[in-house]
């Protein structure tokens, strides 16, 4: 059943048990974001209530349903990116001078 996971179904003990509502909108996010994230606590109450994913890098975050069908993501991943943006940044232009 969690084929398009990637996940090994053999034990279903381990499958999270989500409503059809809750398993059509990780399918999306898994169209996002892939194996990037765990899925597992994905609940949803109604449209407004924000979701919790799992990064493997920073662990447990939440974010509106919305924003993460935007490609939004885990908070602590973009702000490394855009330290190390900053860093390169600053030596190539320090290299400059």
């Amino acid at each position: 059943m969690w084929d398009w996971l990637g996940v090994d179904d053999s034990d279903d003990d381990d499958e999270p048990n989500y409503t059809k509502q809750e398993s059509a909108y990780v399918k999306k996010l898994y169209k996002i974001y892939r194996n990037k994230y765990d899925y597992s606590k994905v609940r949803i109450t109604n449209k407004h209530c924000k979701i919790t994913l799992m990064c493997s890098a920073h662990g447990e975050f939440r974010g509106s349903q919305y924003c993460m069908l935007l490609g939004n993501g885990c908070p602590d991943c973009k702000s490394d990116k855009r330290f190390v943006h900053v860093v390169n940044h600053y030596n190539i232009h320090s290299k400059n001078m």
